[in-house]
């Protein structure tokens, strides 16, 4: 039998939140003196390394950002009672042809309360926007969503959120 030190290193798409490790906890003696071997998850282990356990790329189309303001795009749903998101998100603004005429978008809680740094989407050359955690405080069990302050007359550019999460209890 192999040694793990002779295995062959995974490749980075076989690393995922489920991707399953092996761990010691030398503070269980019942298998053995030295600590009782057991399986987790990623997810499981990147809170306690500082690290996020959740990813998500969500794409938004030109028409979703011509009517922002109306109906806001949904980034990450509503996480549920007594419980709020840690994140740090990456903004991406590719431009088109032809420029927004409102300024930028940003993210926002269920409150309508700024969590992130506007993405300026009325420029001519592409953008990113880089936040790490939030800008302002938010509500519990609030969904986040991308917003305008008015929904733009002109524009075909795209909009694309990088997001990295927790879900967090409150308490």
């Amino acid at each position: 039998m192999a040694r793990l030190t002779e295995k062959t290193l995974a490749q980075s798409t076989a690393i995922t939140p489920t991707t399953l490790i092996h761990i010691v906890y030398t503070g269980d003696p019942s298998q053995n003196p030295a600590g009782s071997s057991y399986k987790a998850e990623l997810s499981q282990i990147a809170p306690t390394l500082g690290g996020y356990q959740y990813y998500s790329e969500i794409n938004v189309s030109s028409a979703e950002l011509l009517t922002v303001f109306s109906s806001p795009v949904t980034i990450l749903p509503l996480p549920g009672v007594g419980k709020y998101y840690n994140f740090k998100f990456y903004g991406e603004y590719k431009y088109e042809t032809v420029a927004y005429d409102i300024s930028g978008v940003r993210l926002i809680d269920d409150n309508t309360t700024q969590m992130s740094p506007s993405i300026s989407i009325n420029q001519t050359n592409d953008t990113v926007v880089i936040s790490y955690g939030l800008v302002n405080s938010s509500i519990v069990n609030s969904s986040i969503r991308l917003y305008g302050s008015s929904d733009p007359t002109v524009g075909d550019g795209t909009v694309k959120i990088k997001i990295w999460y927790n879900i967090v209890d409150f308490g």
